[in-house]
């Protein structure tokens, strides 16, 4: 597979934002409707691309598209500073909203995308908030699984792997995220951003993940 730089496109990278003391408070309908106003309200201007975004009670990944780790970290603060400022005022509440600083993760090839937007697709699933995937309402799942209009995102340039038309990439997709093929302990060690990149432990849990995913793209095409 490519690497996104060889593909000649700007800095991808692998974000989270969590709550402060691991704290479930993105729970409602309203503030996470805040967070996206405020993930597409600065996204001009700093030049971000937004490919994916799962809101979870305790933190929310994103997969964004920037032109520097600087402005990446501009528009975390900006977007971030923000929210906090809202959520504070309209819950009488003190003090920091979010762990700082947030998590990030370069993505520097197609491999740990696909695998690293599974993930992030399934997150709700695997927590149990949801039955399917794409029924979560605070990701864009249901866009690369169904087409739902999401005019915050941009699809993945990796997803353009799974077949030549739309709806043959869409149904690619449901078949990567019902299936249970990557070992859920393994992908946390990669994505949850816990452990170090590098570090052994790091480098077994990426090399089953990917493994894993290969094996399963190659048993579905010549199945």
């Amino acid at each position: 597979m490519k690497t996104i730089e060889e593909k000649g496109e700007t800095i991808h990278y692998h974000v989270i934002a969590r709550c402060n003391n691991r704290r479930r408070r993105l729970k409602g309908k309203k503030d996470c409707y805040r967070f996206l106003a405020y993930l597409k309200e600065y996204m001009s201007k700093y030049s971000v691309i937004i490919h994916e975004y799962v809101i979870m009670p305790s933190h929310v990944h994103m997969i964004l598209q920037v032109l520097s780790e600087e402005r990446l970290a501009a528009y975390m603060h900006d977007v971030c500073l923000a929210f906090s400022r809202f959520y504070n005022r309209n819950h009488n509440r003190r003090g920091h909203f979010w762990k700082r600083p947030f998590w990030r993760r370069p993505i520097l090839d197609d491999r740990y995308a696909i695998c690293c937007l599974r993930y992030l697709h399934r997150n709700p699933l695997v927590a149990g908030l949801i039955g399917k995937a794409e029924d979560w309402p605070w990701s864009a799942c249901a866009t690369y699984t169904r087409g739902r209009s999401n005019k915050l995102i941009e699809l993945h340039p990796s997803y353009g792997l799974f077949g030549g038309t739309l709806e043959e990439r869409r149904a690619s997709w449901r078949d990567i995220l019902a299936s249970d093929h990557i070992p859920i302990e393994a992908e946390r060690m990669v994505f949850d951003g816990r452990v170090k990149t590098g570090s052994r432990r790091y480098r077994a849990a990426y090399n089953v993940v990917t493994t894993a995913m290969m094996t399963h793209l190659f048993q579905r095409t010549y199945r």
